[in-house]
C-alpha cells in the first residue's frame, strides 16, 4: 500500500476522513456532494481504495472493508488528531505509546515513521 498516493493530496485526506469509519454504503455522488468535491475526483480515489483493498464495490456503493490495512489507516488518523501539546502540560508525562492488538500494530508503527515523521 502506498501511503503517498492514499494522503497525496488534502482533497484525498479529506475523503478518507469521511469514508473510513463508515459502517452503512456509500456512493460517489453522496460523498462529492457532502464534501463539495468533483464525482471525477471522488471516483478516481474510490477505484485507489479499492485496489488498495480498503474499499470494496457493491453496484453503484462503496463499504469499508474490515482489513489490517483498514485498521492501520484509522490508527494513523486517530493518531493525527492528538494535540501532543496536553503532553506538555504535565511535566510527569515523559512518552505516549500506541496501544492494540500486534497483528497491525507493526505496520502502523512503520507508516507513522514514514508518513508522520518522514522518516525511511
Amino acid at each position: 500500500m502506498s501511503i503517498e498516493k492514499l494522503f497525496s493530496t488534502k482533497e484525498r485526506v479529506k475523503v478518507i476522513k469521511e469514508v473510513i469509519y463508515s459502517e452503512s454504503e456509500f456512493g460517489v455522488n453522496e460523498i462529492a456532494r457532502k464534501l463539495k468535491l468533483s464525482k471525477g475526483l471522488i471516483s478516481k480515489y474510490f477505484e485507489i481504495l479499492t485496489k488498495e483493498d480498503a474499499l470494496k464495490r457493491r453496484r453503484n456503493k462503496f463499504f469499508v472493508l474490515n482489513t489490517s490495512k483498514v485498521k492501520a489507516i484509522k490508527i494513523m488518523l486517530n493518531t493525527l488528531k492528538i494535540n501532543s501539546r496536553i503532553f506538555k502540560k504535565y511535566k510527569f508525562v515523559r512518552a505516549a505509546g500506541l496501544y492494540g492488538r500486534p497483528s497491525f500494530l507493526p505496520l502502523t508503527a512503520l507508516w507513522l515513521n514514514n508518513f508522520v515523521w518522514g522518516r525511511g
